[in-house]
């Protein structure tokens, strides 16, 4: 079997791989008018779409995301502004089509945004800095974390869920899905797995996983109303630092993105 993470043990009524809690921070950007810890609370409908949730978002709660580190926070939140990858092979069978160059046809479409009062893929505007800070939160010191990347614990989520993955286009459950951008499956687990009852008759305090970007650990915490008996204890967050564009961690994350910062 493969090693199970530090801290971590398989719970023996769901088999599910958990992470104990203990005395750690975590990092956050957030919008400084709504503060640290009041992310958006999804419907609970299922017609509602999820594109455009967090990866671990549950319907009819509120989920909050945390960075080990302050680089791997700018990442999860910078790579929405990042040029994709492939963009210039599209932009030149665009040029091809029209009959121009990339370069103008890319000189175009820049001046079609600035026209608009845009700016391009690839700029990050100062107003998204000016609108948001960096905070740095106590996580929960008691509980359980799913750490739902380990193999045992995808096995276990593929048999309990192996119909309703299919019924959104998985018919394999593997890591790529799990950092992958089909969000109908991640919401789907994520709502099943908050939820279990753990083997301690508890129920989950979220998922830890590792960042897509490769910059650390992250978590989704699901924040249950107290009433659900949930094993979740709070969370407490330190005053907002500003986003100054100066911050070396800032920098390094947008240099790697190929961002150009206002």
């Amino acid at each position: 079997m493969t090693a199970l993470p530090s801290r971590g043990r398989i719970c023996a009524r769901t088999g599910l791989v958990l992470v104990t809690a203990a005395p750690e921070s975590g990092w956050r950007i957030a919008k400084t008018a709504r503060g640290p810890l009041d992310p958006p609370r999804r419907p609970t409908s299922l017609d509602a779409d999820p594109a455009s949730w967090g990866r671990f978002d549950v319907r009819g709660s509120r989920t909050l995301y945390l960075a080990e580190t302050r680089e791997c926070a700018y990442a999860e939140v910078l790579a929405y502004f990042r040029r994709r990858l492939g963009q210039a092979d599209v932009l030149a069978k665009d040029a091809r089509f029209l009959g121009l160059d990339p370069a103008s046809l890319s000189a175009l479409v820049e001046h079609e945004w600035s026209r608009r009062g845009h700016l391009p893929p690839g700029y990050l505007p100062a107003g998204w800095r000016a609108e948001r800070s960096l905070y740095q939160i106590r996580l929960p010191s008691s509980g359980w974390w799913v750490q739902l990347e380990h193999p045992e614990s995808i096995a276990v989520a593929e048999v309990a869920l192996e119909d309703d993955l299919a019924s959104v286009g998985v018919n394999q459950l593997d890591v790529a899905v799990l950092r992958g951008q089909n969000r109908d499956a991640t919401v789907l687990l994520a709502s099943w797995l908050c939820g279990l009852t753990l083997d301690d008759d508890t129920t989950p305090l979220g998922i830890r996983y590792e960042s897509r970007h490769a910059t650390g650990i992250a978590w989704a915490c699901w924040l249950r109303e107290p009433t659900t008996g949930s094993a979740y204890v709070g969370a407490e967050a330190c005053a907002g630092e500003p986003i100054e564009i100066n911050d070396p961690d800032f920098q390094r994350v947008a240099t790697r993105a190929g961002l150009t910062i206002c």
